[in-house]
């Protein structure tokens, strides 16, 4: 099961944020109290009584009726949503790795179900009027993508998601697929402003550093390598076959026995 800790990291970008800022009081103090309680996955039991029991226990004006209405609103304005999945709520944060620092190691099994979004770009939140499930527009604005020959064209401009998929699994010997989850991870970082050169270049390095680790070899994966917090650390990595170049052969080695000793200490906060 995942990994429950005493809480979770709310970073200080979250003053700057537009969606945060477009809540009304209630739904922001609820949202703030619910990232907390939020799984290794970005994920909780959605029920509103499981809510006011555990989130806003002693804040006595949060009733159920409150709770569905800024539930509602954090799902329309914010990447956390509130879904409904066989009769049960769940709440997720659509972009949780982009916000946590997390060792996949700690992280555990997902066992609770993932937020989908529609193929029509509806999202399957609750409805306005009331409390069962139904499909609404996002009031949210919805980029728009065509895919074209295995890249995706959106407001980036044409992000090639196969080919930095391919690379990633030759220079591994992985096997990974273009999936959403590994789309999303690819997209966040073409929007940072990484190209597919960058993504070629952490393939190639963290290949050089985990592919022959047994240790290390299961963090060559999208989800690490590609994380917000970790992918222009791993770009800045200094090629490991020119770090010696022009050294005589003794300091080459002495060189080398300090590179493992700090690797082996970097490889351990991974």
């Amino acid at each position: 099961m995942p990994i429950q800790t005493k809480g979770r990291m709310i970073r200080r970008d979250v003053s700057k944020s537009q969606k945060i800022a477009s809540l009304s009081k209630e739904s922001t103090i609820l949202f703030l109290m619910i990232i907390p309680h939020l799984n290794s996955f970005g994920k909780l039991n959605g029920s509103p009584h499981f809510i006011k029991g555990e989130v806003v226990p002693l804040l006595e004006y949060f009733d159920i009726k409150l709770i569905e209405k800024c539930l509602k609103e954090i799902t329309e304005k914010t990447n956390v949503k509130w879904f409904k999945v066989a009769g049960l709520h769940y709440l997720q944060s659509i972009n949780w790795e982009e916000h946590q620092d997390l060792r996949e190691s700690r992280r555990g099994h997902d066992e609770l179900p993932d937020f989908i979004r529609q193929s029509d770009n509806s999202i399957d939140i609750m409805e306005k009027s009331g409390s069962s499930p139904g499909q609404v527009r996002p009031e949210v604005k919805v980029e728009v993508e065509v895919e074209v020959k295995g890249k995706v064209e959106g407001e980036n401009g044409c992000i090639p998601y196969l080919e930095i998929i391919t690379d990633l699994n030759e220079k591994t010997g992985k096997h990974y697929r273009d999936t959403r989850d590994n789309k999303s991870m690819i997209q966040a970082r073409w929007k940072d402003g990484f190209r597919l050169e960058d993504f070629q270049q952490v393939h190639l390095k963290m290949s050089a550093r985990w592919k022959d680790d047994p240790k290390m070899n299961q963090y060559l994966r999208p989800s690490t390598l590609y994380a917000a917090t970790k992918f222009e650390g791993y770009l800045n990595q200094q090629d490991i076959k020119n770090k010696f170049h022009g050294a005589t052969h003794g300091a080459a080695a002495l060189q080398m026995i300090d590179e493992l000793r700090k690797q082996k200490e970097q490889n351990e906060n991974v």
